[in-house]
C-alpha cells in the first residue's frame, strides 16, 4: 500500500483594495489562528479553519464572460504565513499580500472528474466504491 498522502501548500498572491479590507480580513484570520495579544492559540481546528475555492479560468482577460475550466475546493485551510511586502508609502503601487495556505483535503470539480471522483474497484467478484467494476 502507498504511504499516507499529503497535499502541498498553496501559494496565493492577492492585491489589497484602497480601503485595506483585504489586509484586514487576512489579519482577522491570523488572529483567529493565534491570539497575538494573549499569546494563546485556538482550542481546536474548527475555530479557525476555513474553506477555499480556486477557479481556473480560460484567460479571456475581460473580452468575454470568463469560463471556469475547473474548480478546486480546499477543506480545512489555515494560513501558514502572510507576507505584506514593503508597504512603502513613497510609491503608488498597490499592496500585494503573499500567503501560504495549508489544507487537509481537496476536491476537484466538475463533479465526477479528476481528484475526488468516485472510482470503482473490483475485489474478486465484489465491486467496492461508488463506481462500476471493469
Amino acid at each position: 500500500l502507498a504511504g499516507r498522502h499529503s497535499w502541498a501548500d498553496v501559494a496565493i498572491s492577492v492585491r489589497d483594495d484602497a480601503s485595506g479590507s483585504v489586509s484586514k480580513l487576512i489579519g482577522e484570520q491570523l488572529q483567529k489562528q493565534m491570539d497575538f495579544m494573549e499569546m494563546a492559540s485556538a482550542a481546536s481546528g474548527i475555530d479557525y479553519k476555513f474553506l477555499t475555492k480556486l477557479q481556473i479560468l480560460d484567460g479571456g482577460n475581460g473580452a468575454a464572460e470568463p469560463v471556469v475550466l475547473e474548480t478546486w475546493e480546499l477543506y480545512g485551510c489555515y494560513l501558514k504565513g502572510a507576507d505584506y511586502g514593503e508597504l512603502n508609502y513613497g510609491t503608488n503601487e498597490a499592496v500585494t499580500v503573499n500567503m501560504t495556505i495549508a489544507y487537509d483535503n481537496a476536491n476537484q470539480s466538475p463533479e465526477n472528474s479528476g481528484v475526488g471522483a468516485a472510482i470503482g474497484r473490483t475485489v474478486g467478484d465484489v465491486v467496492t466504491g461508488a463506481g462500476q467494476g471493469q
